[in-house]
């Protein structure tokens, strides 16, 4: 309990990090970026493709090369990212590349990936490890991948986080909707913009506290998924978590939408929060509201009385694999 504690608290520190690229004179950039990663090192691509949704940035979760054309793979650039460096998709991933003579780069503490790296002289920065999980090494994991795509402006504006501070009111808050989800499935709600940061929260939940958890996104759920929820006695299963964001709803629908989402949700006698998701920028929203899911996971992780780091379940089935 007590490491992952602090790696919520010196989360932020993470962005002093200055990734270096070993190699650079083999970097070869291109308009297009094919980010590989799988698990938590998935995460970091999510939340840049998020962040920066005007990047021609692809990601890509399974082995082999990306279902592109010859040509758009010759036109994109491969970041292979893997926390461990010994994911088997993600080295499967940068062997297609090497084998194809493909633009590739790699991101990892170690491992494989690395190896693969150094015999065939390839750009590559090796991140901290520190017995993080790589959930909880988001920060390490966008700087870097900002390095290898030569993305100075987005650098030094995601190197100001190292001096948030609004820890202690996050942990608070997270306290308070760790009580409301005990017991229920948590299903996060996001508009079509922040989709990814509610995966980010399912991923985050489902590792560290060791429950099922879902998310979708409006408008999109409006014709669908809530038709499921008229079975009463299914849906008293769930915990809704609205993330709301005011800078989303340029036509003003998207926050109507949850606002009425909600009320139909509390006339039902449904469990429902809704959080409006703070900061200056784009960035500051997204990384509060992962640290908020940090603090939540944590202290739902508490009551449930397991282990928010061991994820023991994961590490068994890659063992039957082999």
């Amino acid at each position: 309990m007590n490491n992952y504690l602090k790696t919520i608290k010196t989360f932020f520190e993470q962005f002093a990090y200055e990734p270096e690229i070993i190699n650079k004179n083999k970097l070869i950039r291109k308009d297009k970026a094919i980010i590989a990663g799988m698990g938590g090192s998935r995460l970091a691509g999510d939340i840049l493709r998020m962040w920066k949704p005007d990047k021609e940035i692809t990601i890509h979760s399974d082995y082999g090369l990306p279902l592109l054309s010859k040509k758009n793979l010759d036109d994109s650039f491969i970041i292979a990212n893997s926390f461990s460096g010994n994911t088997e998709e993600i080295i499967d991933v940068a062997m297609k590349a090497v084998e194809n003579n493909l633009s590739l780069a790699i991101v990892a503490t170690g491992g494989k990936l690395l190896d693969i790296a150094k015999e065939n002289n390839l750009p590559y920065i090796q991140i901290p490890s520190l017995a993080l999980q790589p959930r909880m090494s988001l920060g390490y994991s966008i700087l870097a991948l900002l390095k290898i795509l030569g993305d100075d402006e987005a650098l030094n504006e995601a190197g100001f986080l190292k001096t948030l501070s609004n820890i202690e009111k996050l942990e608070n808050q997270g306290r308070e909707i760790s009580e409301k989800m005990k017991g229920k499935i948590p299903l996060i709600y996001t508009s079509e913009r922040n989709n990814e940061l509610g995966y980010v929260w399912k991923i985050v939940l489902n590792e560290t506290a060791k429950t099922p958890a879902f998310c979708n996104r409006f408008p999109e759920l409006n014709h669908n998924e809530i038709a499921g929820f008229e079975n009463q006695e299914l849906s008293k299963q769930f915990h809704f978590l609205f993330l709301r964001d005011a800078d989303d709803d340029i036509t003003g629908r998207i926050g109507l939408r949850m606002n009425k989402l909600k009320e139909i949700f509390s006339q039902k006698d449904l469990s429902v929060t809704q959080i409006e998701l703070n900061g200056e920028s784009h960035l500051k929203k997204i990384f509060s509201a992962i640290i908020l899911a940090y603090w939540t996971a944590y202290y739902l992780a508490d009551q449930y009385e397991v282990d928010p780091e061991k994820i023991e379940i994961i590490e068994n089935f890659k063992r039957i694999l082999k």
